[in-house]
This record gives structure tokens, sequence and C-alpha cells, in this order.
């Protein structure tokens, strides 16, 4: 199984007395225990779809402008400018994206924004444990305004609120990958 790495990965979550932290299958609503493995996977589920996502759509746009792409060698420092290789964010990589695609390709391929937002927030947020236990809080907030700082984002990492999330991506990143295939080039 791809994810068994992470299953190595042994973070002790302890209170100030050393204890272990206790989370639930519902996100520490039921009482019911849930070990390190199901907060972290389902974490790393999110990251790889995000990852699976973007390179998917930096694919797609490289065969839109008709680039071409050649993998770096391990000594390489430095590569051609490629929709591969360009440092743009995944916000911007969407919104080029939906700016490829004609309007019947929009009504059933087109992609909103939220993948992008999860993703800032994951890279740029605070992740929190408010009441010292599981479930988690993520916060982002954003440029300061008039000496105060909007929260950007504000979600409680629930069981269940991971598990959408990183279906969600799934589903944004099989869209990208039937537009590619309908397009004649498709992801393999």
């Amino acid at each position: 199984m791809i994810l068994a790495p992470f299953r190595k990965f042994a973070v002790e979550w302890a209170t100030t007395e050393g204890s272990w932290l206790v989370i639930s299958r519902n996100g520490g609503m039921d009482g019911t225990k849930m070990d390190y493995n199901d907060h972290c996977l389902r974490v790393g589920y999110i990251h790889m779809n995000l990852a699976a996502l973007e390179s998917a759509l930096r694919f797609v746009l490289l065969k839109a402008n008709k680039e071409t792409f050649t993998s770096p060698k391990p000594k390489d420092a430095d590569a051609p400018l490629s929709q591969i290789t360009n440092f743009a964010s995944l916000g911007w990589l969407i919104k080029e994206y939906n700016g490829k695609l004609d309007p019947s390709e929009s009504t059933q391929f087109a992609l909103d924004n939220e993948s992008a937002r999860i993703r800032d927030a994951l890279a740029h947020g605070r992740l929190v444990a408010p009441t010292n236990e599981f479930p988690l809080t993520l916060w982002k907030f954003g440029p300061v305004k008039s000496g105060r700082v909007p929260i950007e984002y504000n979600e409680v990492l629930t069981v269940d609120w991971l598990d959408k999330t990183w279906e969600m991506i799934n589903q944004q990143k099989e869209l990208v990958t039937a537009c590619s295939k309908q397009r004649g080039y498709p992801i393999t």
C-alpha cells in the first residue's frame, strides 16, 4: 500500500501529564479511541491528492500551451521554464486551467478554488489544539486591516472533514484527468 510509510511516523501527542491524547473516529465527539494513524493518514491523503491535482493541472497546461518538458537529471542545478517548472501557486494554476477551457468544457471540467484555499491554509496556517486534544483546528489569517487581521480559514479537522476534503480534492484531480483525456493528451 502506498501509504505504508506514514505508519512509521510515531507522533506522540502528549498532554502536560505525558499521557496520549485520545480522539474519536468522529473527530472527538463520541469518545471512541482513534490512534495517530487515523489523523496522520488522512492528512497524508490530503497532501498526496493536492500534489496529484497540481501535477495534473501542470501537465494539462503544458499540453495546452504546446510546451515540452525534459526531466532534470539528479545533478542539474536548473531547468528550462515550462508549465511543469514555473513557480506558480495552486490557485494560479486553477485560474489558468479554467481560462483554457472552452464553454462546453467549462461546464464539465471547471474547478473551484477550494483546493487552493485548503492548500494555503495547510501551508501558511496555524494548527492548534485549543482543548489540548483532538480534533485539531486549522486557522489561517490574512493581511492586517485597520489593526485587525481577517480570519481566512478556521476549520476543526474532524475525521469527517478530513475524509470529505481528500475526496473532494481527488474529485477535482479526476476532472482534470478527464479533461486531459478528452483533449487527447491523457495523463498516464
